[in-house]
């Protein structure tokens, strides 16, 4: 399913923009809240598509239909730019809706990691090889055993969401 962007998901950040406004310079910049008030027009507009597509998982998940087409969705900016708090925003609305639709395991229905170790605890994550279990020496790689994949696939049981940050440090074939 794709949106109108300019329709119903523009509406809502209008709606949001609006609230926003109604508060005046009264926002509190609480780093840990995470609210999505405090984010500008181009942050929210992201925000919504997210938040709709949390939605949409989380009522096929607790309704038993069919599952959304996955969400690959790219945020660029410039630093400073507030991607990392649009990620902050995005994860906690998952790991929030999660919770109020029954999920079993809210934190482990999304994933947050990064290329390097300075960008995972930037966004208070791992980095990619630590979180797929990813040997830094490529000679280092060895068949999965069924005792190791059983370990993988009870860890991503619930996962349905991996927000990456500075994804492109990431090579093309990591993300594939």
């Amino acid at each position: 399913q794709q949106w109108n962007l300019m329709g119903e998901v523009g509406q809502e950040v209008g709606l949001l923009s609006r609230q926003k406004n109604a508060l005046g310079d009264v926002v509190l910049h609480d780093y840990n809240a995470h609210n999505p008030l405090e984010l500008n027009l181009d942050q929210l507009a992201a925000y919504v598509v997210i938040e709709r597509h949390v939605t949409e998982t989380c009522t096929a998940l607790s309704s038993g239909s069919p599952m959304p087409v996955p969400l690959c969705m790219v945020v660029t900016g410039r630093a400073g730019t507030g991607k990392s708090k649009l990620l902050h925003c995005a994860v906690k609305c998952a790991q929030e809706q999660a919770g109020q639709n029954g999920v079993q395991e809210p934190a482990g229905f999304t994933a947050v990691c990064a290329f390097q170790g300075a960008a995972a605890i930037a966004v208070h994550g791992t980095t990619i090889h630590s979180m797929l279990g990813i040997p830094l020496d490529p000679c280092a790689f060895q068949d999965l055993g069924v005792e190791k994949l059983l370990r993988y696939q009870d860890k991503f049981r619930h996962l349905k969401y991996i927000f990456v940050e500075e994804r492109g440090m990431v090579s093309g074939t990591l993300m594939g």
